[in-house]
């Protein structure tokens, strides 16, 4: 709640908008656990790898 609506990167403290079990998520880098999840659960389906933004790329 009350999160602007702009990318990450251009917040000024991008981590008072987590939760901590989010920030722990991303941490373990199980920030995709619910996709996989529903996956398995056949509650979702397997397309293709998520395309990267322009300012990722390294």
């Amino acid at each position: 709640m009350n999160t602007p609506n702009v990318a990450t990167h251009l917040l000024e403290n991008p981590a008072s908008y987590l939760f901590r079990i989010g920030g722990v998520l991303r941490k373990l880098s199980l920030d995709e656990l619910p996709n996989l999840i529903n996956f398995i659960n056949r509650k979702m389906v397997f397309v293709d790898p998520r395309l990267i933004m322009y300012n990722q790329r390294p």
